[in-house]
């Protein structure tokens, strides 16, 4: 937990800025469901975008959330649902700080709004080229969960940068990211992959149910029996486009014994609602002796 002074606590809230995936020319938070979702439907949602690209756009900030609206009130929320979050409850007084810049100059509007609709509008309070600073302050939270939005007041495009800060007091405090903490768990068995004859594709594993709503970061052990033939274990983020090789292996299990035997272990990023792909490859025609996936323990936002 974070220093509590004068009643606030010094622990950002906010999840998944900056992103834990690298953003090359552009990474869409909403779409890879990595803790960030729409108000409304935006052309663009909240794509993850180094500022150098963006004509017009003072580099404040290296990487910056952008944002293409097509009707007015459109935007962006992440929430903090009070049964998941060890921080946040009912009955906190929360406050938020965000840098938001617009190409056209339109406003833009920043509130914390409860389930129970309790809403508190931010206040810009200083100006630094493009950019505007909010503070939203003092709100009271209600309900169930509460949400920082942002949304535009005409269509067009919006930015979002900085040190994003959501935290436990009356007053906005600029903070680090949030950080994540390990639990260890006895192995669990996640996946079953049996006596395989053929490759599976990529599928999704749901590990929601023996991490926590919270979970960012997976970790994992497969092993593979041999048999006959050859198969090869892979993994990726869900969303990943990455086909099956050298980069997504994670066992292969080749020779022809059931007393061969590959074990892979491997850490994988899961999105908001704690899913992987995994998939099995069969690299040579054969059968697989068995095989299965364990869960050993994962990363969760503090």
């Amino acid at each position: 937990m974070g220093l509590i002074t004068h009643g606030a606590i010094l622990q950002n809230e906010v999840k998944g800025w900056p992103p834990k995936v690298l953003i090359g020319a552009g990474f869409d938070l909403v779409a890879n469901a990595q803790w960030f979702a729409n108000v409304g439907t935006p052309s663009t949602s909240a794509t993850a975008v180094p500022s150098s690209g963006e004509a017009g756009l003072d580099a404040k900030f290296t990487e910056v959330i952008k944002t293409v609206t097509d009707a007015v009130d459109e935007g962006w929320r992440q929430r903090y649902t009070y049964a998941d979050e060890p921080r946040i409850k009912s009955g906190e007084s929360i406050s938020a700080l965000i840098w938001v810049a617009t190409t056209d100059a339109s406003d833009v509007t920043v509130k914390l709004i409860n389930s129970s609709a309790e809403e508190t509008a931010g206040v810009q309070v200083d100006t630094s080229g493009d950019w505007q600073l909010f503070l939203v302050e003092d709100h009271l939270c209600a309900g169930t969960y509460v949400d920082i939005q942002i949304t535009k007041d005409a269509t067009g495009t919006f930015y979002a940068g900085g040190p994003i800060t959501v935290c436990i007091g009356t007053n906005a405090i600029s903070l680090p990211p949030r950080g994540l903490v390990f639990r260890w768990r006895d192995p669990t068995q996640i996946e079953d992959w049996g006596a395989a004859t053929v490759t599976v594709a990529f599928a999704d594993e749901d590990v929601s149910a023996v991490t926590s709503n919270l979970a960012v970061i997976a970790k994992c052990v497969t092993n593979l029996v041999g048999n006959s033939g050859s198969f090869a274990y892979h993994v990726r983020r869900n969303g990943s486009a990455e086909a099956f090789g050298l980069g997504t292996r994670r066992a292969r299990v080749t020779l022809s014994t059931t007393t061969d035997v590959a074990v892979g272990e491997f850490d994988v990023l899961l999105d908001d609602a704690q899913i992987f792909e995994h998939g099995l490859e069969e690299v040579v025609s054969g059968t697989m002796g068995s095989g299965a996936t364990h869960l050993t323990g994962w990363w969760e936002w503090e």
